[in-house]
């Protein structure tokens, strides 16, 4: 089963990815918690971690698994849905625990190309409409966490310049949707530019083309909604985790200061945003609490937003790379 669409990705190449990039950012990882440990006490933050009340906890961990892992599927089949795709939710369900310790110990890479090599596998969807509803789903998380920054900048902080923000913002996503869906510009001219590349991007180009120009707009409102509750229930998770440990967090530190947390830690430098994540946290909610609090608290946000997810999707890891390897298996051998 050959994959006509980026004949430069395979399972073999994808595979071969992951152990160094793993290793490099858990070596970042360790380097960034080793300097927060120097100047934050050790023994006095892991203590904390076992003081949060009961009640906010299972809150937070029943929150973060239904928006990491239900809406989020949910929001993939509406986009899909928007391509002219139908997926059941329970695939795609599958599909997304499966790859999620694969995607988050190299975010926004190899692991979510594991995840379109799985669609395509699966479902038969083609490589191109896969990696652009991942893409498309990537750029309205990333937007929505920009505009709730913005937004918490003009209500709390009464920033007149965020106003601009936000305008240019939603110029700069209105013209993206637009453009890829054909409104503006005419499907012959994007189709016959494309036509022109050279090599074997020519293909992949044009494939990828024509799916971003078959995007129903009204098709995408729903998915984007998604996405805005998605978010929220991330910041809710993030104010009851706190909140358990004692601290009212100010509203315009959770609009602001979250957000731009997030925003930080999907940079693919550290494993599962470790350290990082962490690390601005210290930075951002220094006034709020101690530093061994704070930093406790950003612990257990990395734990129930982001490794939690992964531990749970890694019960279904071993069948769904078995299923993809079974088509692939002298890549496989080579990449082993």
């Amino acid at each position: 089963m050959k994959i006509k669409v980026f004949k430069s990705f395979s399972l073999s190449k994808c595979l071969k990815a992951v152990p160094w990039k793993a290793v490099l950012a858990t070596i970042v990882t360790l380097i960034v918690f080793g300097i927060l440990f120097s100047r934050i006490d050790f023994r006095q933050t892991m203590a904390l971690l076992v003081t949060i009340k009961p009640g906010y906890l299972v809150f937070a961990v029943v929150l973060s698994l239904f928006s990491n892992i239900m809406l989020p599927t949910e929001e993939w089949r509406l986009i899909l849905k928007a391509l002219g795709k139908d997926v059941s939710f329970r695939k795609l369900l599958f599909i997304k625990l499966g790859v999620a310790p694969i995607k988050n110990a190299v975010p926004l890479k190899s692991g979510e190309l594991v995840r379109v090599l799985c669609l395509k596998k699966i479902s038969g969807i083609s490589f191109s409409a896969g990696i652009l509803s991942v893409f498309i789903s990537l750029i309205f998380g990333l937007f929505v966490l920009f505009i709730i920054a913005m937004g918490g900048c003009i209500y709390f902080t009464k920033n007149p310049y965020s106003i601009g923000y936000i305008s240019f913002a939603g110029s700069v996503f209105t013209l993206f949707v637009m453009v890829f869906s054909g409104k503006i510009t005419g499907n012959e001219r994007i189709l016959n530019f494309l036509g022109k590349l050279n090599g074997r991007i020519s293909d992949g180009a044009k494939k990828l083309g024509e799916a971003f120009l078959g995007l129903r707009l009204s098709g995408l409102i729903l998915p984007f909604i998604f996405g805005v509750i998605i978010k929220i229930c991330e910041l809710v998770v993030f104010y009851l985790i706190f909140r358990g440990l004692g601290v009212s967090l100010p509203l315009s530190s959770v609009f602001i200061f979250v957000p731009v947390t997030m925003l930080v830690s999907v940079l693919p430098i550290a494993f599962l945003g470790l350290g990082i994540r962490e690390g601005v946290v210290v930075l951002l909610f220094a006034g709020c609490a101690s530093s061994e609090i704070v930093l406790s608290g950003g612990l257990l946000f990395s734990f129930i937003d982001y490794v939690l997810p992964a531990v749970a999707g890694s019960i279904f890891t071993r069948r769904l790379l078995g299923i993809l390897m079974k088509d692939f298996s002298k890549e496989a051998k080579e990449a082993l």
